[in-house]
């Protein structure tokens, strides 16, 4: 089972959105490249599927965030990638 907490909520996520979110967490403020993350989480082979990006940065913003749309923590880098943004 991966979950983890926020404000002492439990939040489920799929292995795919926690691998995900480990992934960015172990390299916090760290601008990371879409095919970076592709092939980290999806493998090497993978490198061109923006889409699953995309769809899977969006259901962790949906689980995690306060305002999905005005993101805190799963900061998009434009043409480049994307970037967790620990709490202050």
């Amino acid at each position: 089972l991966h979950t983890v907490t926020r404000q002492g909520r439990r939040i489920y996520l799929t292995p795919r959105e926690f691998d995900l979110l480990r992934y960015l967490m172990t390299h916090a403020g760290k601008a990371l490249a879409h095919a970076t993350l592709l092939a980290a989480i999806w493998g090497p082979e993978y490198g061109r599927e923006l889409e699953y990006l995309r769809t899977f940065i969006y259901q962790l913003r949906k689980k995690l965030e306060h305002d999905p749309s005005h993101p805190a923590y799963l900061v998009t880098e434009a043409w480049y990638g994307y970037r967790f943004r620990a709490p202050d």
